[in-house]
């Protein structure tokens, strides 16, 4: 176990990182493939069964973080807009597109709907940074580094 658990740890945050996720879900699907790992080599004779335990806690997480983001882009994202009257003014088509760019990034998951979500309250709704903070439970600093990385991720997507 000592030699496993500094191993499942860098898979675990190397995953995290891949995927963009919370560490905590992929902490819990590298242990629960670890565990499997473990239920499924017992008594085989296997060289190196540490190694093995970690190659298949990885493929195993790997397999379904990807099928939860083929789940999570086939789910529609909606924004939230403003019912105003029916005539179209260039700041509504201006929200109309944002809504839209932000939901193919979200589809094609290029950025997670937290950080969606986090753009939409700063750049459409101009609240502050601090406001923001309040809504998502962070420091204001968190989601100025968060909107930045979103925003870099957009601008790839876009291009």
């Amino acid at each position: 176990m000592a030699a496993l658990v500094p191993a499942l740890r860098a898979v675990a945050a190397d995953l995290a990182r891949w995927a963009l996720v919370e560490l905590t879900e992929t902490d819990a699907l590298v242990a629960m493939g670890a565990w499997e790992a473990i239920c499924s080599l017992g008594g085989t004779p296997r060289a190196w069964p540490d190694r093995a335990v970690v190659c298949r806690a990885r493929d195993f997480t790997r397999d379904r973080l990807r099928a939860e983001g083929r789940r999570r882009a086939r789910e529609t994202v909606s924004y939230e807009l403003a019912e105003r009257a029916s005539t179209s003014t260039g700041a509504e088509l201006d929200e109309l597109f944002a809504a839209d760019v932000l939901a193919g990034a979200v589809a094609r998951a290029s950025i997670n709907l937290r950080s969606a979500r986090l753009v939409w309250a700063l750049r459409i709704r101009g609240l502050s940074c601090a406001e923001v903070a309040e809504l998502f439970w962070c420091s204001p600093e968190a989601v100025s580094m968060e909107r930045l990385r979103a925003e870099r991720a957009l601008r790839a997507a876009v291009a």
